[in-house]
């Protein structure tokens, strides 16, 4: 492969790196052994900024709506303040209520517990082994004037969230779910957010181990 090849490589290797990310589910538990079947999930995601809040939801939302679960995000029913603050038992309770009194009877919260970053390193570009040249002349004009790449460091975060369903017709002992995922990709949110999204639909629904039942 010639220089220029090489470079292109590395280009298109670098844009899809930078571009997409990597999530998984990496433990779940339920505390009841049976499924329900929700009238309506209202989706939290508890960030101090509302910009991020409001996209963050929207993308859970949109996937759990293509999976056939009623949901919607709690933008118009949560207050902003009760997200990015830390509300007090009365204050949650009221909020509790209002969201049933609405029709909700589920609410689904996502966290993030941590992050942290490193460096991941891209290789450059690296000649072949050269064929065996008897003749300087030879191996001179064997491999054309090309340049050397040194290798790319390239920053990565990973993520640690957790996500929690709510039967909130229940006053009291109402966790039906959590679950955990490390999510590896670029700073911005918005470049992970719709596949964590995905896999957080998935594992709610799966017929084995998710907490919601929907009809087929």
């Amino acid at each position: 492969m010639n220089s220029f090849l090489k470079y292109i490589a590395w280009i298109v290797f670098l844009a899809l790196l930078s571009g997409c990310a990597t999530s998984y589910l990496t433990s779940s538990h339920s505390t009841i052994d049976h499924k329900k079947q929700y009238e309506q999930i209202v989706v939290v995601a508890k960030s101090k900024s509302q910009a991020t809040r409001f996209n963050f939801e929207q993308e859970i939302t949109d996937k759990l709506l293509a999976r056939g679960v009623n949901a919607v995000t709690s933008e118009t029913l949560v207050p902003h303040s009760a997200i990015a603050n830390n509300p007090d038992k009365a204050e949650l309770e009221s909020i509790r209520r209002e969201l049933v009194s609405k029709g909700a009877d589920g609410v689904i919260i996502t966290t993030l517990i941590d992050k942290e970053n490193y460096v991941d390193v891209i290789p450059g570009a690296r000649g072949a082994y050269p064929y065996h040249m008897r003749a300087y002349d030879r191996y001179w004009g064997h491999y054309p004037v090309t340049y050397w790449e040194p290798d790319r460091l390239v920053s990565v975060v990973v993520y640690y969230l957790e996500s929690a369903l709510y039967d909130i017709t229940v006053e009291d002992d109402n966790l039906r779910w959590v679950g955990n995922f490390k999510v590896k990709g670029p700073g911005a949110v918005a470049k992970w957010s719709k596949k964590f999204a995905t896999d957080l639909s998935e594992a709610l629904v799966d017929e084995k181990n998710g907490p919601i039942s929907i009809v087929h």
